[in-house]
This record gives structure tokens, sequence and C-alpha cells, in this order.
């Protein structure tokens, strides 16, 4: 008798990989418990443009963000986030999507109680005139 097929587990947030589980049995229940070491932070995320314009209306997504839009300042919030390095992609209205990159450092949040502000300049976007 031969087994049937083993699926692997990975488990994932933000997009970084907390675990990996393989060997599994399709149906097989499964009780998961993560021992995250890292510390999350809530990040205030604010975007301004080359000439120092806070860019509203601006969609977030990568990381983080899912689906997010800035605010009337320029702000995005996202909570309970892992430190490292995050690929972000930006689009304003009528404009090209964009990518860029955002470091999130956890030793940032001692003094601001785990809230860690921090500041993109959004490089010039290619827009579409109306």
């Amino acid at each position: 008798m031969t087994a049937g097929p083993s699926h692997v587990l990975r488990v994932i947030r933000d997009g970084r990989e907390l675990g990996r589980f393989s060997g599994l049995a399709p149906g097989e229940a499964l009780d998961l418990e993560l021992e995250v070491v890292a510390e999350v932070v809530d990040l205030e995320l604010e975007l301004r443009g080359p000439q120092g314009t806070l860019a509203s209306s601006v969609r977030v997504n990568g990381g983080p963000f899912r689906g997010a839009q800035t605010d009337d300042l320029g702000r995005v919030e996202a909570q309970e986030v892992l430190p490292g390095r995050y690929s972000l992609w930006l689009q304003a209205p009528g404009c090209e999507r964009i990518r860029v990159e955002l470091e999130v450092d956890p030793s940032e949040a001692a003094s601001l109680g785990a809230r860690v502000r921090s500041s993109l300049v959004v490089p010039a976007l290619r827009c579409v005139e109306p």
C-alpha cells in the first residue's frame, strides 16, 4: 500500500514566512501554535511628493497594507506590523503604479509606546492628464 499525497503548509504574515509544516495528509487537522519572537509595532506611514506636498488618496498595497488609502494628510496606518523590509505598491488617482521600499525598525518604537512613525517621499509619478 502506498502513502497518499502529502502537503506542505506555510504560515505567512505580512509577506514573511513564520513557519512551515510538511507531511500533512489531505483533511488532516492541525493545531497551529507559533511563537513570534519579533516585537510587532503599529505603523503610521506618511507619504509626501518630491516637493514635500502631502500625498493624499494614494492606494497602498504590500506588506501590512491591503488596499489601504492615504488620508488628506498623506497618512495610512497598519497594526501589529513585524519589523523588516517591505516592498509597497503605490498608486495615486490617474497615475502609474510604482514600487517603493520601506524599512520598519522596531527600535524606533521604544520611545513611542510601540508605535512607529515613518515617512516616505514618493518619486515623481507619471500621470494621465484628464
